[in-house]
């Protein structure tokens, strides 16, 4: 499936991070004198690394020092991994000018001991709370996860102050948040007493809001007699009926669930299916417009089956730039399915022009075939650095990295020469 396709990044990672993380790079203490000559290495949050040199950005050097000052004529976006050449703190200047992901990395590092930090909870305690005064919606969630699971330096104490901190993000409207409460008043957790008649009270409110959480939720309720409500078909099908109108996906797929299979209130109705589909994609729903292209390949939906209707749709939408299209044509290659007929070197064509036009998930269907091998692409290690090195700069040293670390990759375990790289490029794992 296409989904697996896209691991690389995942699986690598994760992995990388379950062996490394029991070792901790301590922080170097250098100088920050910077040679005005050499280029600044940044590094773009989404792993798109470039050289750039300082006239590029417009940044002028009086003297050695590196100073805040000249970083925030960066872009935020641009602060991630900035002077790695240079032998300044980054981290430490990054957190100085409130780059969010320097702080988050920060309070990370403290919590496991990674990113250039020893161990200390004490101290990501003290970081998270003044974030957490702030308002910054992750250290809040941060400090709800102390709290129910004992992290952060936090003692574990699912009690109140877990309660009313989760409140705090339902009143901001975080789907996160009030999927917590309705788990919490249903389960008796999260802080908060198993009391079914407030859970009941809360979905409805917000429901109203249109949170897709509490949607999914009262359709189920008045289905089951679950969560503190009555059992009713009529009401979960007017329920349906009105939020699948305005382009809530629970209610959409539990409609056209209904109108197809019979249920939910519905009597079996083709017809109507493929009338509330086209009104919806009228309304440019995007689930909508998936669920007629494929009913239109496969005669469902109250659709006649017409494949060559279906790729022409298909087609079109991978025009209009829609990722889901591409997912779909390139499992329709590999498989022969979704009105395309199987061919797994038109497949691998297809990513790679897509790779030349620069999509993020084309390089990682790529880069994971020449990882660990795929159905598309075959493991290449030699093409894998060559690939990395245009596309994903910091994919290149990362892997690099890891791979004179656990002599991997076609690499001689070198641990001290996995150390040099991480530090120049500032990888941590």
């Amino acid at each position: 499936m296409i989904h697996l396709l896209v691991s690389y990044k995942k699986l690598v990672l994760l992995s990388l991070t379950a062996i490394l993380s029991t070792s901790c790079f301590a922080k170097t203490e250098v100088g920050n004198d910077l040679d005005v000559d050499k280029p600044l290495r940044v590094f773009l949050p989404h792993n798109d690394g470039i050289d750039v040199d300082l006239e590029s950005i417009d940044l002028r050097f009086s003297s050695p020092d590196i100073q805040p000052q000249w970083l925030r004529k960066l872009p935020l976006e641009r602060r991630y991994l900035v002077l790695s050449d240079t032998g300044c703190d980054w981290q430490r200047l990054l957190v100085s000018l409130d780059d969010p992901d320097a702080a988050k990395r920060q309070v990370r590092g403290l919590e496991y001991g990674i990113d250039g930090y020893e161990r200390d909870h004490c101290q990501a305690n003290q970081v998270n709370e003044v974030l957490v005064a702030k308002g910054v919606l992750w250290a809040v969630e941060n400090k709800i996860e102390g709290l129910q699971l004992g992290r952060y330096g936090y003692a574990k104490n699912p009690g109140a102050e877990s309660r009313a901190l989760n409140d705090t993000l339902v009143v901001q409207g975080n789907e996160l948040a009030i999927l917590r409460k309705i788990n919490g008043l249903v389960k008796g957790k999260y802080g908060y007493r198993q009391d079914f008649d407030q859970a009941k009270a809360f979905i409805d409110e917000r429901s109203v809001n249109g949170s897709w959480s509490a949607i999914a939720f009262k359709i189920d309720g008045l289905l089951t007699g679950d969560y503190g409500y009555t059992r009713s078909v009529d009401q979960a099908k007017k329920f349906i009926d009105e939020w699948a109108s305005k382009g809530s996906e629970p209610a959409m797929k539990k409609k056209t669930d209904g109108l197809w299979y019979g249920g939910y209130g519905y009597i079996q109705n083709p017809v109507q299916i493929r009338e509330s589909i086209e009104e919806w994609v009228s309304k440019g729903y995007q689930w909508a417009i998936q669920a007629q292209v494929q009913g239109v390949g496969y005669g469902a939906y109250g659709y006649s089956g017409n494949p060559n209707l279906s790729r022409k749709m298909n087609e079109q939408r991978i025009v209009e730039g829609c990722q889901w299209a591409m997912e779909r044509k390139v499992k329709g290659l590999l498989q022969g399915t979704n009105s395309y007929e199987r061919d797994p070197k038109l497949a691998a064509k297809l990513i790679d022009d897509w790779v030349a036009k620069s999509n993020q998930w084309a390089v990682d269907v790529k880069m994971d075939g020449l990882i660990s091998g795929n159905n598309i692409f075959e493991k290449n290690t030699e093409a894998l650095w060559v690939f990395t090195k245009q596309y994903d700069p910091y994919i290149y040293h990362y892997l690099q990295a890891a791979g004179y670390w656990l002599g991997a990759f076609g690499l001689t375990k070198d641990r001290g020469k996995a150390s040099r790289i991480m530090k120049e490029n500032g990888i941590s794992f």
